[in-house]
C-alpha cells in the first residue's frame, strides 16, 4: 500500500474515475461514473472543492481531497499488490443521487504492541474509497 500527499493538479484528468467532487457553492456533489474529470481549478479559486473521493478502477488508485482552513489536502493510495489486510465497508451517501452506498476498504497495518509482549497486532491504518453501489432503477 502506497499512500502519498500530492497537489490537486497532480491528479490526472484524462483518466476515467468513479467518485464525486463537492464544491462549496453546491447543494450536492457532482458524481463521476467511469469518466474523465474536468480541468482542475486554481487552488485559490472560489467556489472551491470542499471534498472529493475518486477511484481509478483500471489502475486501482484512489484519491482523497479535503479543503481545510484554506488548504487542499490531497492523498493518493496505490492499492496494487498491497500486503495489508483489509475489510470492505459501506456507508450511506449524503445527497448523492442514484447511489445506494459508498464503498471503502479499511486497511489494517501490523504493528508491535507492548501490551501483547511485543507481538504484532493489526491496527486500523486508513479508509480508502473504492467506488459506489448504484441504486437499481
Amino acid at each position: 500500500m502506497i499512500s502519498n500527499k500530492i497537489n490537486l493538479g497532480d491528479i490526472p484528468t484524462d483518466q476515467n474515475y468513479e467518485g464525486y467532487l463537492w464544491k462549496s457553492d453546491a447543494d450536492s456533489p457532482k458524481t463521476f461514473k467511469n469518466e474523465p474529470l474536468p480541468e482542475w481549478p486554481p487552488e485559490t479559486e472560489n467556489p472551491f472543492i470542499i471534498e472529493g473521493n475518486l477511484y481509478n478502477r483500471e489502475l486501482d488508485i484512489s484519491y482523497s481531497i479535503r479543503f481545510i482552513d484554506g488548504v487542499y489536502y490531497v492523498n493518493y493510495f496505490e492499492m496494487n499488490g498491497s500486503q495489508w489486510d483489509f475489510t470492505t465497508k459501506s456507508f450511506l451517501p449524503n445527497r448523492i443521487t442514484g447511489v445506494q452506498h459508498l464503498w471503502f476498504r479499511q486497511y489494517w497495518k501490523p504493528e508491535s504492541d507492548s501490551l501483547c509482549e511485543g507481538m504484532e497486532v493489526l491496527k486500523p491504518a486508513m479508509n480508502v474509497f473504492v467506488g459506489f453501489n448504484y441504486k437499481e432503477i
